[in-house]
């Protein structure tokens, strides 16, 4: 949630940070654009929709971590109330 996000790399979701490979964005805006349409073709085309899913691609090495947060923060906003 980009709490230990790196400094001007305007990637608040470490999206493309493993061992030494950093991307950064020019903005947020950017990143969003760049973010969605990698989303859309390597996982929601190929009908993978659920965090736990995405996970065994995004992130394997969680087990179980990754997904267990996104889940939560998602049902978060699912349930917000304004």
């Amino acid at each position: 949630c980009g709490k230990a996000m790196i400094p001007n790399s305007y990637n608040a979701w470490g999206y493309g940070i493993y061992g030494d490979t950093v991307t950064k964005f020019t903005s947020y805006e950017h990143a969003l654009e760049v973010m969605s349409k990698d989303l859309k073709k390597n996982f929601f085309d190929k009908g993978l929709v659920e965090p736990c899913e995405f996970e065994k691609r995004y992130t394997p090495p969680s087990k179980g971590r990754w997904c267990k947060s996104i889940k939560y923060f998602r049902d978060q906003m699912i349930g917000f109330k304004n």
